[in-house]
């Protein structure tokens, strides 16, 4: 259930003074009392009242700054969104601060403070969605989702994760595997969601099983690949070819798979998600689903510089196209 949003009308009655005082403290603190001031600061805080600047005429100058928020920065896919992002942002005139989050949405929310006292323009909201974001005023905090999915109150830049994993399941399929295990993202992440859809719809479609049994959680990181994939070994000695929600992951169970004196794809075909320049030097190289990811963070960017402008998208769902990029870590399934 969406939280109510507090009112400055609110914060006034519940410390008993008028609302232009209220205002008067949010925006120009030197001309109120000391004690006034504790007074609205400590209501403010205890209702959670997010003064909104924006719409109070206070915007005199631009600070000429992006907030990226990345929810983890060793991820080498944000790379690539950052490197777009990066490029169009400098064109313009703008700085890039690029915050780690580590997925903490505490850690987040100090970042969007930046925005809403004027410290900051706007926000690029790198895949993954806090959705305590949805209670700000979306008409008022520029803020673009790159890289995501389309569960968000906000315009969002991202490739149809549904029909690329959806893609890879007709791939392995038209190569005869009939016993796949998959290796998802975080439980929470909204893309780990679409994917997981999109490959099953795809996979059950032509009366392939896909239990629960075969799918193994990861966290997007390169060890988790790893430990999954031999999981998968010992537990499905069945599978014939396993779908990691990322290149890391995917790299990760390749190395499973060669420690367990199996080939790649001969005895288990491994195919990726994300596009990583590394997957082509993966041993064998990384079949995978490219994201655009550089494109994904110019148009992010620009998409944002003109909300800053006073254009906001009408658009809220752009979706850029993905393609996926069969290599040599995928094979048909080996008779006998």
């Amino acid at each position: 259930m969406k939280q109510k949003s507090i009112t400055i009308r609110e914060v006034a009655k519940h410390i008993g003074v008028s609302i232009a005082t209220v205002s008067r403290a949010i925006s120009q603190p030197q001309r109120v009392s000391k004690k006034t001031l504790e007074k609205v600061q400590k209501a403010v805080d205890e209702l959670g009242y997010r003064p909104n600047l924006l719409s109070q005429n206070f915007r005199h100058k631009r600070s000429n700054t992006l907030i990226v928020l990345i929810p983890n920065i060793e991820n080498l896919f944000f790379a690539q969104l950052i490197r777009g992002i990066e490029s169009v942002a400098q064109q313009a005139g703008y700085n890039v601060l690029l915050g780690d989050t580590q997925d903490s949405p505490l850690r987040e929310d100090k970042f969007i403070n930046l925005v809403e006292t004027q410290q900051a323009d706007g926000i690029i909201q790198l895949a993954t969605f806090n959705p305590s974001i949805s209670l700000l005023p979306t008409t008022e905090i520029p803020l673009i989702s790159a890289g995501g999915s389309a569960n968000t109150p906000y315009p969002t830049i991202r490739i149809d994760n549904a029909g690329a994993a959806a893609d890879i399941a007709e791939h392995l399929i038209a190569l005869g595997h009939q016993d796949a295990a998959i290796i998802t993202g975080l439980s929470d992440d909204q893309n780990t969601y679409e994917r997981l859809k999109g490959f099953r719809r795809a996979w059950q479609a032509k009366g392939l099983a896909l239990d629960d049994k075969q799918i193994v959680a990861g966290d997007y990181s390169l060890k988790s690949g790893y430990l999954a994939g031999k999981e998968i070994i010992h537990r499905l000695p069945e599978t014939t070819a396993i779908f990691c929600f990322n290149d890391e992951m995917a790299m990760g169970a390749c190395k499973a798979v060669r420690e367990a004196g199996l080939n790649i794809p001969d005895d288990i075909s491994v195919v990726g998600f994300d596009g990583l320049q590394v997957g082509e030097y993966n041993e064998p190289p990384l079949t995978t689903v490219q994201q655009p990811g550089r494109l994904l963070g110019e148009q992010a960017a620009q998409y944002l510089l003109q909300w800053i402008e006073g254009n906001k998208p009408a658009d809220a769902d752009i979706i850029v196209k993905h393609q996926l990029l069969v290599r040599k870590s995928t094979g048909p399934v080996q008779k006998g």
